[in-house]
């Protein structure tokens, strides 16, 4: 099939590994931002700030290092979106999202292994506000998911010729965090959600904490 070919090429896997050891550094870094590390005696808040800054900078620093290698996706979302435009072929876009997951899962299971039980938490699962509806927290989703891939798109247009990739994708990623965690939780990297169910699924037998993506 003309869609897989060019698979067995040492670029194709190498671009495969490239956004696998992205997404597990990217997710290793931002859930480990949500550990709250207050003790019962002394609680602390959440910083809404901290982990907004750490998705963001986390972003742009692996798009900065592995854009060259795979592109960067570091979403199921943008793979997506590129194989609807035609920027990629079909059989690189299931390999970058089944690398994407499988990152994930590696990245949020290494920090789960390191940090103390007592600690871990929800570790960053997606949970809707109490305030909201399912139907509201989904179109939260929508819109912020929306407005990461539309900055990535014109961010990496050939018209654009003020190019600065990392970075605008990486105050794209902010931005969102800062308008929605408070809300909705937010997950505009829908792969920490997919390890988050698998957690929560084997920590407590149920899905009763769904996420949103």
């Amino acid at each position: 099939m003309v869609a897989f070919k060019g698979v067995w090429t040492q670029s194709f896997w190498k671009a495969v590994s490239g956004e696998f050891v992205a997404i597990l550094i990217f997710v290793f870094l931002g859930l480990g931002s949500t550990v709250n590390w207050g003790t019962t005696e002394n609680p602390q808040q959440m910083d809404l700030v901290q982990i907004s800054l750490c998705f963001g900078l986390g972003i742009a620093t692996m798009v900065h290092c592995f854009g060259h290698i795979s592109g960067a996706h570091l979403n199921p979302a943008v793979t997506i979106a590129l194989l609807c435009t035609r920027n990629i072929t079909l059989a690189k876009a299931l390999f970058y999202i089944m690398a994407q997951s499988l990152g994930a899962v590696f990245g949020a299971g290494l920090l789960y292994l390191i940090t103390p039980p007592s600690l871990i938490g929800n570790l960053g699962v997606t949970m809707i506000n109490e305030k909201l509806s399912i139907g509201h927290g989904l179109l939260i989703e929508l819109v912020i998911t929306f407005q990461l891939v539309f900055t990535i798109c014109a961010s990496c247009d050939p018209k654009n010729k003020d190019k600065s990739p990392a970075l605008a994708i990486g105050i794209s990623v902010v931005i969102g965090h800062l308008f929605a965690v408070s809300s909705s939780i937010s997950e505009l990297e829908c792969h920490t959600s997919i390890y988050c169910s698998i957690d929560s699924l084997t920590r407590t037998g149920d899905l009763s904490i769904s996420p949103v993506f």
